[in-house]
C-alpha cells in the first residue's frame, strides 16, 4: 500500500476513534482488522495525533456552546422576570441562573489563575 493511502486510512482512522467510535465500528467501517488498529494505537504518534483531533472536537463544541450560552441566560432571565409563569417554573429558573453564573465565574477565575501561572513560568524560563 502506497505511504498516501496509509496516511489517509490512519487520519480517517484517529479521526473516527476521536470521535468515540469503537474500534471494532472503526475496523468494519474501514476495512481494517482491530489488530491492525491496536497496532496503530500503540504508536505514540498516532494516538497523539487521535488527541489533537478530539482537542480540536471539543474547542469547536465549546465555541458553539459559547454563541448559544448568552441566548440561553436571556431566556432564562425573561422566565425569570415573567409574572405569568407559575412560581416554582421561576424559582426553577433563578436556579439555573446562579448555577451557570457560578460555573461561568469559577471557570473565569480558573482561566486567569493559569495564564498568570503561564505567563511566571514564562517570565522565569524563557525558551
Amino acid at each position: 500500500m502506497s505511504r498516501n493511502v496509509t496516511d489517509s486510512k490512519h487520519e480517517l482512522v484517529a479521526a473516527a476513534l476521536a470521535t468515540g467510535s469503537s474500534v471494532t465500528d472503526v475496523a468494519n467501517r474501514f476495512d481494517i482488522s482491530r489488530k491492525t488498529i491496536h497496532r496503530w494505537m500503540a504508536e505514540s504518534e498516532f494516538r497523539d495525533r487521535i488527541s489533537e483531533l478530539r482537542s480540536e472536537l471539543l474547542s469547536e463544541a465549546a465555541g458553539r456552546s459559547a454563541g448559544a450560552i448568552c441566548e440561553a441566560l436571556t431566556t432564562l432571565q425573561e422566565i425569570l422576570t415573567d409574572g405569568e409563569q407559575p412560581g416554582s417554573v421561576r424559582v426553577s429558573a433563578a436556579r439555573c441562573l446562579i448555577d451557570a453564573t457560578m460555573k461561568i465565574r469559577e471557570s473565569k477565575d480558573l482561566d486567569d489563575r493559569l495564564r498568570a501561572l503561564e505567563q511566571t513560568q514564562t517570565e522565569r524560563f524563557p525558551q
